[in-house]
């Protein structure tokens, strides 16, 4: 693909692969092998095993969609602090998705992006999957996975899938949207260096499906259903819910989002 690039950061590098099961795996092998520059990009146009957070696939049709990983390398950031890539990465793709619909994109926690529509109805148009290496507690690498669903029109069993050209109603060009993400995501980077916390904090509450609403949800132990208000999220990436007026904070896998 060939894409002229030129941010501080994200994208200086990018390599295409014809094929492989997963590009965050393919990263995996590169660096074993390498020592990659801050921001290198991985895409593929046949991703055969694609994957989502905790054990989930990810359904890609070949040359349809995007599927990249970003390699990092945020020695600058805590430990604790390891949830702000999640947070900048899904504030590219969504700042991106809005420019074709203004205001119709939000991020559903942890790792997902939804499209809104008739009001408080919502479908399912990308994916974020972040692996981070850590040593001498230091994030030494960070590979961001990101799958967004652009020309694919039909997706088999998965009812709530929905592509930027189903929205649309057009063909939209891959790597005009591939350039914008990157550059959207090279700002917040940049961002992220600079300690600018409390200003990736508001921009993503103001991007958070539910925020300030009460919403249903799903303890994953028990199936039991409760009602909570979505508070924010913390530096851990824990959720922040206000159940029957106490404050609660949840991991990814203790409760799920339902609609």
């Amino acid at each position: 693909m060939s894409l002229p690039i030129n941010n501080l950061y994200i994208g200086n590098l990018i390599l295409h692969i014809n094929e492989c099961d997963s590009t965050n795996n393919y990263v995996k092998t590169l660096l074993s092998k390498s020592e990659p520059i801050d921001g290198t990009v991985v895409i593929t146009d046949k991703q055969c095993k694609g994957r989502g957070q905790i054990g989930n696939t990810w359904e890609s049709e070949d040359y349809k969609n995007l599927t990249f990983s970003v390699v990092l390398k945020p020695h600058f950031l805590e430990i604790s602090k390891q949830f702000y890539i999640s947070k900048i990465i899904s504030l590219a793709c969504i700042d991106i998705l809005n420019s074709y619909k203004k205001d119709s994109f939000f991020i559903k926690w942890p790792n997902d992006i939804y499209y809104k529509y008739d009001n408080d109805k919502f479908n399912k148009i990308g994916g974020i999957l972040i692996e981070n290496i850590i040593s001498k507690n230091k994030i030494k690498y960070s590979t961001v996975g990101v799958g967004v669903n652009i020309n694919q029109e039909k997706f088999n069993d998965l009812e709530f899938a929905i592509s930027l050209k189903n929205i649309l109603k057009k063909e939209i060009e891959l790597k005009i949207v591939l350039k914008k993400i990157l550059k959207k995501f090279d700002e917040l980077y940049f961002e992220l260096k600079g300690k600018s916390y409390s200003k990736i904090d508001t921009l993503y509450l103001e991007k958070l499906l539910g925020f300030n609403s009460e919403r249903t949800f799903v303890l994953s132990k028990t199936n039991k259903e409760f009602k909570a208000i979505v508070k924010g999220v913390n530096e851990l990436g824990q959720l922040h819910l206000l159940v029957k007026k106490e404050n609660a904070w949840f991991n990814f896998k203790e409760i799920k989002y339902l609609f």
